[in-house]
């Protein structure tokens, strides 16, 4: 009697096991699992051994009348000239910034890496209203031109042969050639006492020497003013020791 109940316990205890583990393994098998077979995204710059933008240097200054101005960069070209010399401005500017209170920005600009030119526009009074500027080894390069159009072009040497006289007579100033202000720059530089080899390379002569034969009497007289100098000091000195 007491083996056949043995016999029977053990034989309900396996079969509650048996079912206890097929019920268990088909509710972990068959169940519902959103994160099952799910494979993990990778991020972007692991599919793509390229990059497709790159960061660019810009240094933009337009001196303290355009402090504040609006700097809109665009990659293409967004100028379209109309009759009677009106223009419209076109798409959307890829960078947009203001400039600090001396109408300078200085900073790297996200472009696209294929990017070879990019258009500057600043409708704020007082900044060039458009600049065209190459993209050169990772920066803004723009032309060393002084004077330009407002488009950024070479100027005719001929506009300001004819803009500056009006210009003299309009300020009841004396007439003289545009050129002449060429050597009153090295002129007023030699009087400031400015080394003879900075003023010649500010004018682009090869040799000091050049320098030295055009403005010799400008060096004469700042030669005599430095002599007045030193006299005076030690006059000075003199009368304290007396």
């Amino acid at each position: 009697m007491k083996v056949r109940l043995m016999t029977k316990v053990s034989a309900a205890t396996l079969i509650s096991a048996i079912a206890c583990s097929i019920f268990t393994g088909c509710t972990e098998k068959d169940l519902y699992n959103p994160e099952r077979g799910k494979t993990e995204l990778k991020p972007e710059s692991e599919y793509f051994d390229f990059a497709t933008t790159a960061q660019v240097a810009f240094d933009v200054n337009y001196g303290k009348i355009a402090g504040g101005a609006l700097i809109e960069v665009f990659t293409e070209d967004p100028i379209t000239y109309q009759t009677n010399n009106l223009y419209s401005i076109n798409g959307e500017a890829v960078f947009k910034i203001f400039a600090d209170a001396d109408g300078r920005f200085t900073g790297n600009v996200e472009l696209p890496k294929a990017t070879e030119k990019v258009y500057i526009i600043s409708q704020s009074w007082g900044a060039p209203m458009y600049v065209e500027a190459d993209v050169e080894n990772g920066k803004v390069v723009d032309n060393d031109m002084l004077f330009t159009k407002w488009n950024g072009e070479p100027m005719d040497p001929d506009i300001i042969s004819s803009w500056f006289p009006k210009f003299l007579e309009a300020h009841d100033l004396p007439s003289i050639h545009f050129h002449s202000l060429r050597h009153s720059n090295a002129s007023i530089l030699i009087a400031a006492h400015v080394p003879i080899t900075t003023v010649s390379g500010r004018l682009g002569h090869a040799q000091t020497s050049t320098t030295l034969n055009y403005y010799a009497s400008a060096i004469q007289s700042a030669d005599a003013a430095a002599a007045d100098a030193l006299e005076g000091v030690i006059r000075i000195r003199e009368r304290a020791h007396a």
